[in-house]
């Protein structure tokens, strides 16, 4: 949340998300910022 939060006061309304696992991500979107893309990163 705190992390979200900070996105959102510097501006941030979109994100391209990078993760080590296919995973929906929810709760940036209750800041309003939304996930564009998410790619997974490979070992």
């Amino acid at each position: 949340g705190l992390g979200a939060q900070i996105l959102r006061d510097l501006g941030v309304r979109s994100v391209r998300l990078y993760a080590s696992r296919e995973r929906r991500y929810v709760g940036v979107e209750g800041f309003g910022i939304a996930i564009t893309e998410t790619a997974t990163l490979d070992d």
